[in-house]
């Protein structure tokens, strides 16, 4: 996953037609897949740090992205989910939709320092805790009192892709 998000920004890099550009799940149960837990069946504490170091360079490179970048989160945002949506410039969540670490439960890693600061400096440093000490999900709705929300994106997501196309027609 992380290669192809990879090729998808140089792309985005190399058309400078490019204006903004929106990055959503398929099917609205989950905002990007994170890496199969399988994955991690094996590893030692040193290959855990290194993929964490390669999460790491992805992530740095989508926030060095010369467009804005923008998140429309349905359904979950976990682990590197979580992660991509955090880097971006805005994210847009839909009613219902959850983000959180779940590594209390599942596996018992830990993220890089540069995650976790990424995470505390848009969530706060309680929020964090929460999600990683106790593996809390909290939901878009809990996240902002003040936020405007969408209850159903999909709704207005085909005339946004359309102004988006629109936009990325335009020359800088």
């Amino acid at each position: 996953m992380y290669e192809e998000q990879a090729a998808g920004l140089a792309r985005i890099e190399a058309d400078l037609a490019i204006r903004v550009a929106v990055l959503c799940g398929a099917g609205g149960k989950a905002f990007v897949a994170g890496t199969d837990i399988e994955q991690f069946v094996g590893f030692s504490g040193d290959d855990g740090v290194a993929y964490e170091a390669q999460i790491d360079t992805y992530v740095a490179a989508l926030k060095r992205v010369r467009v804005p970048m923008i998140a429309v989160v349905e359904g979950l945002a976990v682990g590197g989910g979580l992660a991509i949506a955090n880097a971006c410039n805005l994210r847009i969540a839909a009613a219902g939709a959850r983000f959180g670490v779940p590594i209390a439960r599942t596996l018992g890693n830990c993220l890089s320092s540069a995650n976790l600061r990424r995470l505390t400096a848009t969530l706060g440093l309680s929020s964090v805790k929460r999600m990683l000490l106790l593996a809390d999900m909290p939901t878009a709705e809990s996240r902002s009192a003040t936020a405007p929300r969408s209850p159903a994106p999909r709704r207005w997501m085909p005339r946004w892709r359309r102004s988006a196309s629109a936009c990325s027609a335009m020359r800088q």
